[in-house]
């Protein structure tokens, strides 16, 4: 059978059918203003936390307020997933209240910061001897700064 001089055939199985378009997008509605950032965990909780980002950060050769900064720079990722991992291990507090110390972050972000620093842990890859000795050396700063200071 012909329709207007061509002949119909039954398509072929192995040619795959194009999907209609999708209808476009409605707009987006206007981007609601930032939450405010709560505050980090007061008394004994956040010193001992500031003292966990200092011992961090002085290994790794940075400022502890770089860690609880906004910026995603390379440089200051690694050491922040490491100071959450160390904090979280030392001071053994919940993901939300280690999130608010370091810069009003999602608890999300810093579970995932933990799971990727146990990841190289377990890997063998350089963060494994730094995070041993960092837990050991925010550990006696905790206890040397507590002795001290009540």
């Amino acid at each position: 059978m012909t329709r207007q001089g061509l002949a119909l055939r039954a398509p072929d199985p192995e040619v795959p059918v194009p999907a209609p378009p999708l209808p476009p997008l409605p707009p987006r509605p206007p981007r609601r203003p930032a939450e405010p950032v709560p505050p980090p965990p007061g008394g004994l909780i956040a010193r001992r936390i500031r003292i966990v980002q200092e011992v961090v950060a002085a290994h790794y050769g940075l400022n502890a307020r770089a860690l609880a900064s906004r910026t995603k720079i390379g440089k200051y990722t690694l050491p922040r997933q490491v100071a959450m991992a160390v904090t979280r291990r030392v001071v053994g507090r919940s993901w939300e209240e280690i999130g608010a110390a370091f810069g009003g972050r999602a608890h999300s972000t810093v579970l995932r910061s933990v799971e990727r620093v146990e990841a190289r842990q377990r890997m063998g890859l350089s963060v494994a001897d730094d995070l041993t000795r960092l837990e050991a050396e925010a550990r006696a700063a905790i206890l040397s700064a507590e002795r001290h200071h009540g």
